[in-house]
């Protein structure tokens, strides 16, 4: 019981610590019920690299890029070592530019959806088949 509260708390803390952008998508997922039916956890860590949302039924890492990973080629090259470490795990990767998003929600937010019925759909086959082939090019 005390390793249940203990991670409560941890979780708790980690939801305060969120920027507007991913308290947004918080509410967005809960109205949506993905949260249930993606098994998504905010938060989540992998070795050294932590995912806004990871979308634990689709094996998908949702990241919400602000202005500055566009800016500094430095945050660029960051960005691209890290999608090839998720990808190199067999995660896939979507990035949404926060900046794209303020300028036309509702077709930054169909385009999630449209990825994430994609995804949903599809055969695991098919899944590893472009994992497989952005390795090669990545």
């Amino acid at each position: 019981m005390e390793n249940l509260i203990l991670k409560l708390l941890i979780l708790e803390q980690k939801l305060n610590n969120l920027s507007p952008p991913e308290k947004f998508f918080i509410k967005l997922f809960k109205k949506l019920n993905w949260f249930e039916k993606y098994n998504i956890i905010p938060q989540y860590k992998i070795d050294k690299y932590r995912m806004d949302f990871y979308f634990k039924r689709l094996n998908l890492d949702f990241e919400i890029d602000g202005d500055y990973h566009v800016r500094t080629p430095d945050k660029v090259k960051k960005d691209f070592e890290r999608d090839k470490f998720m990808l190199s795990k067999g995660i896939k990767v979507y990035r949404l530019k926060w900046g794209e998003f303020l300028k036309n929600p509702e077709k930054e937010i169909d385009n999630l959806t449209n990825y994430i019925k994609y995804l949903s759909e599809k055969k695991p086959f098919e899944s590893y088949k472009r994992t497989e082939y952005l390795k090669k090019y990545i």
